[in-house]
């Protein structure tokens, strides 16, 4: 009987999906779903407003030029990381990012070699958003969710190497709840 009733206690408090999902596991549950399918006009900018909206996460902002014209902030900044001559630049610890998080992207250029070994990579990432899948290695490696890129405007998985940022920011956000100020 004590069994039952702590089994349909359970059922009240955690509906038949299981538990309550956060915001970063809806974000990254409509990445999910919406792989090598195009969300929004498939601009870059529609993964992630379309992500953060299913989730039920604060909009984005678009501030008149902070950080810059055009620039997007979709939450509490947790990580800069900026190109410069003396080196990376860095605020925060890309450790500490999460599965779910934002990355928005202005006049980047990554060089390195191929995590193959064989050759080395190049790619630019003028004006972009994505949406962080993972972080490996410590935080030098960060897995993320992006579309409108290559040519393709549907959602497809990549991969940044942070120290191959040669030029350019990254800035990445914590997405909060719409309830939140």
């Amino acid at each position: 009987m004590r069994m039952r009733c702590l089994l349909i206690s359970c059922l009240l408090l955690f509906p038949a999906s299981g538990l309550a999902a956060s915001i970063h596991d809806r974000i990254i549950q409509f990445c999910r779903e919406n792989m090598d399918k195009q969300v929004g006009d498939g601009d870059c900018y529609d993964l992630a407003k379309h992500a953060l909206k299913a989730a039920g996460a604060k909009p984005q902002g678009r501030y008149p030029d902070h950080p810059g014209k055009n620039d997007y902030v979709w939450g509490q900044q947790v990580l800069v990381l900026e190109a410069s001559e003396m080196g990376l630049q860095r605020q925060g610890q890309a450790k500490e990012l999460q599965p779910g998080d934002v990355i928005q992207f202005r006049d980047t250029r990554w060089e390195g070699p191929r995590s193959s070994g064989k050759g080395r990579y190049a790619m630019a990432l003028k004006h972009h958003t994505a949406v962080v899948s993972g972080v490996e290695d410590g935080g030098k490696v960060v897995k993320i969710y992006h579309q409108n890129y290559g040519g393709k405007k549907t959602v497809m998985e990549g991969k940044l190497q942070l120290d191959d940022l040669k030029s350019g920011w990254i800035r990445c956000y914590r997405p909060l709840p719409s309830d939140s100020k």
